[in-house]
């Protein structure tokens, strides 16, 4: 059996009984002489928690197996709500839900399906709501964020409204989300959906999107049996987590590549920019924004014909009259960051990262979105690749350092050419002032020792930017030295050191370590194919311009749980950074262009993007 990425489980059975009065019959299930189950009173429901082995869509998007780990189910919660509506239903108890049956058939395999029966007390009435609308939110692997098997009393959840479960924010990192007592643990929970088909098709006001899985009141039964036969609804969860992979090869440098780059090797790649906070279940509402935002449904990038990109064209399961949607609000959506100065927004990998991922391998992280308005490089997560680079002709030093002068790709330095060009400086300056100091005698740069900080033990021994932290003047071999009255050397390399702040603002030292560059890759959501962008002409100073800018380009960048990203490094033409640039407030596509990135989306529901660095 094939691994799937949505889970489409079949709660056959959260059949919960609805009485407003004594002569409200509830429970038949279809079946004569079926006792009623009472407002209450405890009664039986089934599920059929099936994991689906294929998945529909149409959409740029595909949808493909993940690891056997992405699919373990260590333990489930039922969170019953009721009321007359979606948002406003009110959660009634927490259930443990048994899932033995989900067990590895082998190393590569897991169950499709279980078939578990519940016991449950059928939520009370309300006054005013004759008979309310029952509503199943499930979560599998809860890795302790919910409460525990009750009414919830005394925890945050206690008679929340779902629109108030929906918009509680956990600050939580992604481990906290995917493992729990050193075991794989995917948090998963319901997946919005829509009531009409998008893709292609034409969405107008005819569609809603619910996150809830109503349940059918008749189907609540005071017998085991009777609920074992009787499947009453379905419930299609995704993990809380995104997931991003990169692949490369190296090889030659591309075609038009930098005149001095000769090959490269991918030597691993992290994620930069994540999130640090998130819903537990995806936020679907911008109407709850403030300020308030439009529903993004209708959305169509009018440069093509009839794409709605927020909901899949092809029902999540065949005879299913629900349609997956693709994006989501997350707790700093409408928040500005300021990469650096904001912790409590975002996650900084730091200039020099402190691990990297290996090509191919996996890494995980919370949902990132915002709005057209936020798409900077500042709010948006981004993949840093680290290649090491090989330079022609011999130019780098043989255990691979480099260096760049003033961001100059065109000239290749070791070491000791730095430090030659420090010295020639130094000298130029020193000979507009060697008259203060000295009567008689010829200095050199052979006079001149000059120390980096990237010295053994230095702040940036691991590479990245450079700085001139001491010129040391000598006297050796210089002929009839003869210094000016109450002079001396010491006040020659006073003068030097005072000298260091105007070098450093003068020159930009870019050390790469071993020859590894850093290049980053922000992460495209629908990316180019479903908001296609092209750069603006006429005068036009705004890289996202128009009234209808949301409807041609929001959701362009960022990055949505159960959606698997891969970047492809296809090749290399430039000299990245020597250390992880800050992600700065130009936008996303800005009008300068820098680097050119192709962005494809893979299996879960899966994105891919392909790089030329």
């Amino acid at each position: 059996m094939k691994l799937k990425y949505l889970f489409s489980v079949a709660v056959a059975g959260f059949l919960f009984g609805a009485c407003s009065s004594d002569d409200v019959v509830v429970g038949d299930g279809g079946q004569d002489g079926a006792v009623a189950v009472q407002p209450g009173e405890e009664g039986f429901l089934s599920m059929s928690i099936s994991l689906p082995t294929t998945v529909a869509g149409v959409r740029a998007a595909g949808y493909d197996d993940g690891t056997p780990d992405e699919y373990q189910v260590n333990n489930a919660k039922l969170l019953l709500f009721y009321g007359a509506e979606e948002a406003a239903a009110k959660l009634h108890r927490v259930y443990d839900l048994e899932v033995s049956a989900f067990t590895k058939n082998d190393e590569t395999q897991i169950t499709s399906s279980a078939n578990i029966v519940q016991e449950i007390q059928v939520p009370p009435t309300e006054e005013g709501l004759q008979v309310p609308n029952y509503y199943a939110m499930v979560v599998l692997n809860d890795n302790g964020l919910l409460p525990n098997e009750g009414d919830a009393s005394g925890t945050k959840f206690h008679q929340k409204t779902f629109k108030e479960v929906s918009e509680l924010a956990e600050a939580v990192q992604e481990s906290g989300l995917r493992t729990h007592g050193g075991n794989p643990s995917f948090f998963m929970s319901n997946a919005p959906m829509y009531s009409v088909a998008g893709g292609t098709t034409v969405i107008g006001d005819n569609g809603k999107v619910t996150t809830l899985a109503e349940i059918d009141p008749d189907k609540i039964f005071q017998t085991e049996l009777e609920a074992r036969q009787n499947p009453a609804v379905t419930v299609y969860v995704e993990r809380a987590l995104a997931k991003v992979t990169v692949t490369a090869t190296g090889g030659e440098a591309a075609e038009g590549a930098n005149e001095n780059l000769a090959s490269y090797t991918v030597e691993g790649w992290t994620l930069d920019n994540t999130n640090k906070q998130t819903y537990l279940v995806r936020n679907v509402a911008p109407e709850n924004l403030t300020p308030a935002q439009p529903a993004w449904w209708k959305y169509n990038n009018n440069t093509q014909v009839n794409v709605y990109r927020f909901v899949d064209g092809a029902a999540v399961e065949t005879g299913a009259s629900f349609y997956r949607t693709h994006f989501g609000i997350d707790p700093n959506y409408n928040v500005e960051n300021h990469y650096g100065d904001n912790d409590a927004v975002l996650n900084s990998v730091g200039k020099i990262p402190a691990s990297l991922t290996s090509v191919g391998d996996n890494l995980y992280c919370l949902e990132n979105t915002f709005d057209v308005e936020r798409m900077k490089e500042q709010n948006t997560t981004r993949v840093i690749v680290a290649a090491k680079l090989t330079m022609k002709n011999g130019a780098a030093e043989a255990s691979g350092d480099f260096y760049l002068l003033n961001k100059n790709t065109a000239t290749i330095y070791q070491k000791a050419g730095v430090e030659n060009e420090v010295k020639r400086l130094w000298m130029n300056y020193f000979q507009t002032i060697i008259s203060t100091y000295v009567k008689n005698g010829t200095f050199t740069e052979d006079n001149v020792t000059v120390t980096l900080s990237n010295a053994t033990g230095g702040a940036q021994a691991d590479g990245g930017y450079t700085t001139v932290t001491g010129i040391v003047m000598d006297a050796d071999n210089v002929a009839d030295l003869e210094y000016q009255d109450g002079k001396k050397l010491d006040d020659i390399n006073a003068a030097a050191a005072a000298y260091l702040p105007t070098l450093n603002e003068m020159l930009t030292i870019s050390y790469y370590k071993g020859g590894v560059a850093y290049y980053p890759v922000l992460i495209k959501h629908f990316g180019d194919t479903e908001t296609p962008w092209t750069m603006p002409t006429g005068g036009v100073l705004e890289s996202y311009p128009g009234s209808d800018a949301a409807d041609k380009w929001l959701g362009r960048y960022g990055v949505l749980r159960n959606t698997w990203y891969t970047v492809n490094v296809t090749g290399l033409k430039n000299i990245g950074f020597c250390e992880v640039p800050d992600a700065g407030t130009r936008d996303d596509d800005p009008l300068n262009q820098y680097i050119a990135v192709e962005i494809h989306i893979l299996p879960w529901a899966t994105r891919s993007q392909d790089v030329e660095l």
